[in-house]
């Protein structure tokens, strides 16, 4: 983007404006943007609650938040055996389209609303996305949520396996959280 100065580094790219392509979500910084100057501490970009990359004692220390809404991307049977408290489960499947012979589409925007208010997402949480298998189910949520304009969350560093070996704490079960509008 020809339009984009950035004085220090930033943290991720969020949502399109009018007037240029991108707008950057920024951490004591400052980006100049076709003309205009955005601080860290701008109103319309709140500081996030976690990083990027949260590790597990960080997300630990925010368990029982109400502006945290974690999700597991796991097989439905290591859900039901352990997942951490406050979880919910999402299913891949539910966020990634497919018109054959292409894969790995981003489904309807009515399609997106309906999954994500059914696991009670709303515009304040701070979504912490993990999985089992190497974070690439967690990581194309935030992908996901980014294209929705969604952009307060954190992708949990090593996953499940990373909460179980540092024995934070774990539920089984099924957990769930009250339909969104």
């Amino acid at each position: 983007v020809n339009c984009l100065k950035i004085s220090t580094a930033c943290s991720r790219v969020t949502r399109p404006t009018p007037d240029c392509r991108r707008r950057l979500e920024w951490h004591d910084v400052t980006v100049t943007q076709c003309g205009q100057e955005y601080h860290s501490q701008h109103p319309d970009m709140p500081a996030p609650l976690l990083p990027l990359i949260a590790e597990p004692e960080e997300l630990e220390r925010h368990l029982g938040q109400e502006s945290i809404l974690i999700v597991d991307l796991c097989k439905p049977e290591v859900y039901a055996q352990s997942h951490i408290p406050g979880a919910v489960r999402l299913d891949y499947a539910q966020f990634v389209a497919a018109d054959k012979p292409v894969m790995g589409l981003l489904p309807s925007e009515s399609k997106l609303n309906e999954v994500f208010s059914s696991i009670g997402l709303i515009p304040e949480h701070h979504v912490v996305a993990y999985d089992d298998e190497g974070g690439g189910r967690a990581s194309r949520l935030l992908w996901t949520l980014e294209a929705m304009g969604h952009a307060r969350y954190s992708l949990l560093n090593g996953g499940l396996h990373a909460w179980t070996l540092e024995r934070r704490p774990l539920n089984s079960g099924s957990e769930t959280r009250a339909r969104s509008q």
